[in-house]
């Protein structure tokens, strides 16, 4: 993946995000995605990250699907104006 570190000291979390939300006990939502509370020892912050679910090949189809209808539909009306 790629990324541009803005700020210097969440550069250790890009690194290794996967491992601090895996070690993160505290949840606040835990369904089909997950939030979570993360602190980040050397700044004393909280952050809460959200980890995404990754669809189904056919939901990966349809939502592909859906959005280029939905964005035709879109240029239809703007067309229209």
């Amino acid at each position: 993946m790629k990324y541009e570190v803005i700020d210097n000291k969440f550069s250790t979390l890009l690194t290794e995000i996967r491992k601090v939300f895996a070690t993160s006990k505290e949840s606040i939502w835990d369904k089909r995605n997950k939030l979570k509370i993360v602190n980040l020892a050397e700044s004393k912050e909280e952050l809460i990250i959200k980890s995404f679910k990754v669809p189904h090949f056919i939901n990966k189809i349809a939502y592909t699907f859906c959005v280029i209808l939905k964005h035709r539909g879109l240029i239809v009306i703007a067309i229209r104006l």
